[in-house]
């Protein structure tokens, strides 16, 4: 979870690290609903397997992402709006993760679960991680 400080509101958010990923996105739905301001910059994602969607009206916006642990870390990061993400709701269950793998065990690892509401983030930039 990644709080996203917008002027004087803090929104608690999930999101999704994607390590391969080249940029951020942000589902536009979700900007437009936070009244994100941005400037319009047309995107085409690219997936393996030669598959390609575009975004005529994708819009670059400034985000303050806060990371959500004991020692919070905060950066400027620059998402793309994206209509129509499609990514499938996921949860995460801490206990069961730090169980399976033994290198999470001494991290403050908090579990999610989706709501319908909630959106999900696909981030490049581990240093909202706390190692």
């Amino acid at each position: 979870v990644v709080v996203l400080n917008l002027g004087p509101q803090k929104i608690p958010r999930a999101f999704l690290l994607d390590s391969g990923s080249t940029i951020s996105l942000i589902d536009a739905k979700v900007a437009d609903e936070l009244k994100i301001p941005g400037y319009k910059n047309p995107l085409t994602l690219f997936w393996t397997g030669g598959q390609s969607r575009v975004d005529e009206w994708s819009r670059v916006i400034p985000i303050d992402v806060e990371s959500f642990s004991d020692k919070p870390q905060k950066h400027v990061l620059y998402f793309h709006t994206f209509r129509k993400l499609q990514i499938s709701p996921q949860m995460f269950d801490a206990d069961e993760m730090q169980h399976r793998y033994p290198h999470l065990r001494n991290m403050n690892l908090r579990s999610y679960t989706p709501k319908a509401q909630n959106i999900t983030i696909i981030s490049r930039k581990p240093l909202l991680l706390k190692y």
